[in-house]
């Protein structure tokens, strides 16, 4: 079995080596289609491009072997090339340095509960004492003083329509009068102490529950003042040339597969 050779007897142009095998490098092309579609191109203007720009560069490889090592130069500098990609397609104003947008969302969720107990208590203590002698026996004994017992009878005269006294006796008694209370039994002595207690006490609750939601959106931007706008200006011109992101691709493939000298 003849090992297929990976260098060629004598450097070649790149350019000979495409024109003799157009399929085999539309398809190695094709790795870098992602690329080149994002800028607007076709394969066919890939590899013209690179046919022109590279015409007389010398190659020491063979065919097949220059195919796999362009295609891996896509593989190898994949990251590379998104980037590049990404910032040619950003969409920004190139004398504005600052843009910030903010946007926060405040949520309260309360779930809280004011509560206010107050209580109170009185105490207090009241006696009563009475006595009454209502099962005692009573008895009361009475001498009479100085009294005087008049007896007196009357008769009327035959001239006379009204009675005239006839006769009066008065007898008197002397001696003091004198009464005596005499009480018998047990005194019935009721005597009563109490004590008045009582309280009280009420309670205040106040809830409160839900959600609270406050949004706050705000965007600033402009120029800070650290780089003035010519500053800006010229670092855009600057960024733009190296933009040419297919001629960075180029280079990158040229140096895969050929020996720099033409």
């Amino acid at each position: 079995m003849m090992q297929i050779a990976e260098y060629l007897p004598r450097p070649a142009p790149i350019s000979q080596m495409i024109s003799l095998d157009d399929q085999g490098y539309i398809e190695a092309f094709q790795a870098f289609r992602a690329w080149y579609e994002a800028l607007g191109m076709t394969w066919s203007d890939a590899i013209i491009y690179f046919s022109v720009h590279y015409d007389g560069a010398l190659t020491p490889y063979a065919r097949t072997t220059q195919l796999d090592l362009i295609k891996s130069v896509a593989v190898i500098n994949s990251k590379k090339y998104d980037k590049m990609i990404a910032i040619y397609q950003a969409q920004y104003d190139p004398l504005q340095n600052y843009d910030r947008t903010e946007e926060s969302t405040h949520t309260r969720e309360p779930d809280l509960t004011k509560g206010t107990t107050a209580s109170s208590t009185t105490t207090g203590s009241s006696s009563t004492d009475t006595e009454s002698q209502i099962k005692q026996t009573h008895s009361s004994t009475t001498t009479p003083q100085n009294v005087q017992t008049v007896t007196e009878s009357q008769v009327a005269p035959y001239d006379s329509t009204t009675y005239q006294p006839k006769q009066r006796d008065t007898t008197t008694a002397s001696g003091s009068t004198v009464t005596t209370d005499s009480y018998t039994g047990e005194p019935d002595t009721t005597s009563t102490t109490g004590t008045t207690s009582g309280s009280s006490s009420a309670t205040q609750t106040e809830t409160e529950t839900g959600t609270d939601t406050t949004t706050i959106s705000s965007r600033i931007s402009g120029n800070i003042g650290v780089t003035t706008s010519q500053q800006m200006a010229e670092s855009e011109l600057a960024l733009a040339a190296k933009m040419a992101i297919w001629l960075t691709i180029e280079r990158d493939i040229a140096e895969a597969v050929t020996i720099g000298v033409w």
